[in-house]
């Protein structure tokens, strides 16, 4: 028996239903423009970590306003 019974098992916290507890941890991987706003590229790169089955992916940094590259 696998010591991760629950790892693919789907998870309820509060009103957000994940469908496992795989976790995809952010990580820079430079795929923004140079201002740091979400390119086609960006899009791409989380489709197709989600199409992997993570059940939680926590995206890395973009702006989304330029006052906050101040």
């Amino acid at each position: 028996m696998s010591k991760f019974t629950h790892l693919f098992q789907p998870l309820q916290i509060k009103t957000t239903q994940f469908r496992n507890r795989v976790v995809m941890a952010p990580m820079n991987h430079n795929f923004a423009d140079p201002d740091g706003r979400v390119t086609d590229q960006l899009v791409d790169y989380y489709v197709e970590r989600a199409k992997g089955g993570a059940g939680l992916i926590i995206t890395s940094a973009t702006v989304i306003d330029p006052r906050a590259k101040k």
